[in-house]
């Protein structure tokens, strides 16, 4: 596939006005995209993910090499982020515990693209 740069912000609004309303509910598989032999398929790879990205808005990645215990714990740090109700330091705890999770799954021992909290409060 290759991806054309004419006018991509017009073919994103035609694709978002088939989206929702009323009757207009469509059936739709989360694609599964496989990470496998990743150096050579990047190409390949990077356009499963632009078209699951554009088309679907979800994609489930496989042969990525996370273990399950990392899974298992970004689930409870979900979970636990989404119960916090509106108390703004439990948040910003959170947040920070999760971006010490992204870090050390990323391999670094801090983030180098600015915390999360800092973008939270950006906003």
């Amino acid at each position: 596939m290759v991806h054309s740069n004419a006018d991509p912000g017009l073919a994103e609004l035609q694709k978002e006005r088939t989206f929702g309303g009323i009757g207009a509910t469509k059936v739709r598989a989360v694609p599964c995209i496989d990470l496998s032999n990743f150096e050579a398929r990047k190409a390949e790879i990077a356009d499963q993910l632009w078209q699951a990205s554009t088309d679907i808005g979800f994609f489930q990645l496989v042969n990525h090499g996370v273990p399950q215990e990392q899974i298992d714990q970004a689930f409870v740090m979900t979970e636990r982020f989404f119960a916090l109700g509106f108390s703004l330091e439990q948040m910003r705890q959170n947040l920070r515990d999760l971006e010490r999770c992204i870090s050390e799954w990323a391999g670094r021992s801090e983030s180098k693209a600015g915390s999360v909290e800092d973008a939270a409060n950006a906003g």
